[in-house]
C-alpha cells in the first residue's frame, strides 16, 4: 500500500499516469499482485490498460427516445388559459365600445328628433 502512495505522488509529479517513471501498465501490475496477495482471484477487479477495451453498446443519439418535459403540459395549459383570458378581455372591451357607440348614436338621433319634430319636416 505504501508503494501505491508513492505511485500517486509520481503520477502528480509527472502530471499524468503515462510518464517516464510510471505508466498505467505498471500500476495495473501492482494492483493485480496486491489483489492476488489478498487472496482474490480473477481479473475482474482492474482493467488491463494494454488490452483493447470492449465498448458498451450505447444507442445512437437519434435512437434515444426523447423524454417528455414534465413541465410542458402544465405550461401549455397555463398559456392556453392566459390566452383565453386575454381573448375574453378583448371581446368584452369590444362589446363595451360597441354599446357606447350605440348609445351615442341613439342620443344623436334623439337630439336630431328634438330639433326636427316629425310634423315639421319636409
Amino acid at each position: 500500500m505504501a508503494l501505491m502512495e508513492i505511485d500517486k505522488g509520481i503520477v502528480q509529479l509527472q502530471q499524468g499516469v503515462e510518464g517516464p517513471l510510471l505508466t498505467s501498465a505498471n500500476i495495473y501490475e501492482k494492483l493485480k499482485r496486491v489483489t492476488e496477495a489478498m487472496g482474490l482471484k480473477g481479473d475482474k477487479y482492474y482493467t488491463d490498460p494494454d488490452k483493447p477495451q470492449q465498448q458498451l453498446a450505447l444507442p445512437a443519439p437519434q435512437q434515444q427516445e426523447e423524454q417528455p418535459d414534465p413541465l410542458a403540459e402544465p405550461k401549455l395549459k397555463a398559456e392556453t388559459e392566459i390566452g383565453k383570458a386575454q381573448m375574453k378581455q378583448d371581446t368584452d372591451l369590444q362589446k363595451e365600445r360597441m354599446r357606447q357607440d350605440t348609445e351615442l348614436q341613439k342620443e344623436e338621433m334623439r337630439q336630431t328628433a328634438n330639433i326636427y319634430p316629425m310634423g315639421l319636416v319636409g
